[in-house]
């Protein structure tokens, strides 16, 4: 076997992980590669979802017969334990009479009709489920040479694809949950992997992107070299506190801070803790009052009001008879800037506002 044949359809195997609809055409050249009819992965539990067949024949209406088939009607192998029959091949004309062959059901009404005439398969185990991993052989069939080339050494490359493919719908699945949750809201929001690669952007920031800043291998670049310089500042910070100014394109500012995810959120979108999430606020002006900052991180006026003048090292009391408003109200208001803020002291308020004030 030509060993650039076998990398490329290798790579169109892995390929298929990402974009599912390419499965069929992977599997197919699979199967011409090994000299099969064709080749399926199946479930060995019963599934009703159809997009956990693959297989690499166009005609989908034979993978639902051979499923049903494959589950509850074709000769069941000798062997006692799953744990024995993994990563080698079984060929059913090794454990079947010619007899049993010729009364199943499996081969006459199913492989027979499909041009087939018996199948070789290998087993794969992943998170717990079983898969069989089927090559179709055909009634004229010829092995074209012993080169070691079979299911058996394609079974791992498959798992790992299946694995892959799991994760990228996973993958997808979180990201439809941030834009319902994220496209709605009138800020930039960024979540970034461990490395500092873009994981999401919310549709604020996409209608940015090549104005304000572009991707590149995953990672984001600003068009503006101070800009970039700030970016590259903030997202190696360690703590919630620090922010950042940005020009933006259409001539106005953007301050941006990172802030850690929730617990309650990273376990409900299934990402590890090491993800960061940079918030990007605009707001007009060359950079703006101190209280008109913090109105656009998302205060109100009277909340960005006791923020500033509390945050300037004043206590709670004398900031709230600064303001002429009630020690209670000013207790209520704190509670709601931290959430607001994420933030949960009194230093780390001071540290914002000390940031905005020198950038300021």
């Amino acid at each position: 076997m030509n060993p650039k044949e076998l990398n490329r359809v290798l790579s169109q195997l892995y390929e298929s992980a990402s974009f599912p609809q390419q499965w069929t055409n992977a599997l197919s050249e699979l199967s011409r590669l090994l000299n099969y009819e064709s080749i399926a992965v199946v479930p060995m539990a019963i599934v009703n979802n159809q997009d956990q067949i693959l297989s690499s024949v166009k005609n989908k209406i034979s993978d639902k017969e051979y499923v049903e088939y494959y589950q509850y009607v074709y000769p069941k192998n000798r062997l006692n334990s799953p744990q024995n029959r993994r990563n080698i091949i079984i060929r059913d004309t090794d454990i079947l009479s010619d007899y049993e062959i010729k009364n199943s059901e499996y081969y006459v009404d199913f492989l027979n009709r499909y041009g087939c005439s018996s199948t070789e398969r290998c087993y794969i185990s992943l998170d717990g489920n079983e898969y069989a991993i089927a090559g179709q052989i055909g009634l004229h069939y010829k092995r074209k040479n012993d080169d070691g080339i079979d299911i058996s050494f394609i079974s791992n490359h498959v798992k790992n694809c299946l694995t892959l493919s799991d994760k990228f719908r996973s993958l997808t699945s979180i990201n439809s949950t941030m834009e319902m949750v994220y496209n709605k809201i009138n800020i930039g929001i960024c979540i970034l992997d461990s490395k500092n690669r873009v994981i999401f952007i919310n549709k604020f920031l996409e209608n940015l992107k090549d104005s304000f800043f572009f991707i590149r291998e995953g990672s984001i670049h600003f068009n503006i070299k101070s800009n970039h310089r700030e970016w590259e500042k903030i997202i190696t910070l360690s703590s919630d506190t620090g922010v950042a100014f940005f020009s933006s394109p259409n001539e106005g500012k953007m301050l941006a801070r990172l802030i850690t995810l929730p617990d309650v959120m990273v376990d409900s979108l299934g990402m590890n803790d090491k993800c960061k999430t940079v918030f990007f606020y605009g707001f007009n002006g060359s950079h703006g009052h101190v209280r008109d900052i913090l109105r656009a991180m998302g205060l109100s006026p009277a909340e960005a009001s006791l923020a500033q003048i509390l945050g300037q090292t004043t206590s709670l009391k004398d900031s709230a008879n600064i303001l002429n408003i009630s020690y209670e109200s000013a207790r209520t208001s704190i509670k709601t800037i931290f959430s607001k803020l994420n933030i949960n002291s009194q230093n780390e308020l001071m540290s914002i506002i000390t940031k905005i004030s020198i950038t300021n």
